[in-house]
Order: structure tokens, then sequence, then C-alpha cells
């Protein structure tokens, strides 16, 4: 049954290993933060997904995006020698969105609050993502909740 939602040749399901990582993902990562977000919900949550991947600042060729990698385009410490015109862009995006959220930890980064997701990715338009699409989390404590069936996503949240 789980392996029907983690086809292969799906987006991010090319090999064996690919789709190990994306349940593993999904069963140790984004699961529990849906559980916690689903627990904070009753006070001021954003989550972020943050799928940009830029030549200039891949750990090798080809990683993508991965755990942390949007901190240099919080702080604008990514390297500009290379950047392109999106990579400030981001940047931007993601320095806004954390500075108003500590300018204003009630309305934070001026978007909808969870279930929305704010998305920064690359090759991809920026903005909101409130999809239907879920892959549900069972199988491990059931607190009613899903997880958008992403490949390769970097969810982060926080609450005030």
């Amino acid at each position: 049954m789980l392996l029907k939602a983690y086809l292969l040749g799906a987006p991010g399901a090319h090999t064996e290993n690919d789709r190990i990582s994306l349940i593993a993902n999904e069963r140790f990562v984004h699961c529990p933060i849906m559980w916690y977000v689903n627990d904070s919900s009753h006070i001021p949550t954003w989550r972020y997904f943050f799928n940009a991947s830029f030549p200039d600042n891949e750990v090798f060729s080809g990683s993508g995006a991965f755990h942390d990698a949007e901190i240099p385009f919080v702080f604008g410490t990514y390297s500009q020698k290379d950047a392109t015109e999106f990579e400030h862009q981001v940047s931007q995006g993601m320095q806004k969105a954390w500075a108003d959220s500590a300018k204003d930890p009630i309305q934070g980064p001026g978007w909808n609050r969870f279930p929305a997701i704010g998305i920064f990715r690359d090759g991809g338009k920026d903005g909101m993502d409130e999809r239907e699409e879920v892959v549900e989390c069972s199988g491990l404590p059931d607190y009613g909740s899903a997880v958008p069936g992403f490949s390769v996503v970097l969810y982060y949240s926080w609450t005030v």
C-alpha cells in the first residue's frame, strides 16, 4: 500500500534509493513537523517550502536543495559572484519574510497562516500553495495529519 504512494518514475523517485529517501523524509521529517504545526495551530503558525537550488550554491553538482540551504539567502551571504537575478530575488524574498516575522510576529511573513505554505523555489513561481494533494501520515501516531506530496521538500514552520 505504501509503495503505491511512491511509484517509481514519479518526480523524485527515479530509483529505489530515491523512493526510500522520499518515504523516510516524509515519515521522519514532514509528518512530525505537520504534527507539531497541527498541535500549534491555535497560535499563529506559518510554513514555507524552500526548494531553490543554484549551481553556485550546491554542495555538489546536481545536489539540489538541502536542509538549511536557505540560510545564506536569509542572511544575504550566498555567493554573489555568479548569482543570477533570480537568486537575488529569492534572497530578498526570504529576508523580507523573516524580517516581517521578527517585526510583527502576529502578522508574520505576510502570507496566509498554516495550512498554507510559502514557496521559494527555482524553476517555478514563488508564492502560496494550498494544494489538496496529500500523502497521509499513517503508520505512526495518528494526529489526523497529512503532508503535501512534494518531492525533495524542505518545510520549516515557526510559531509565535
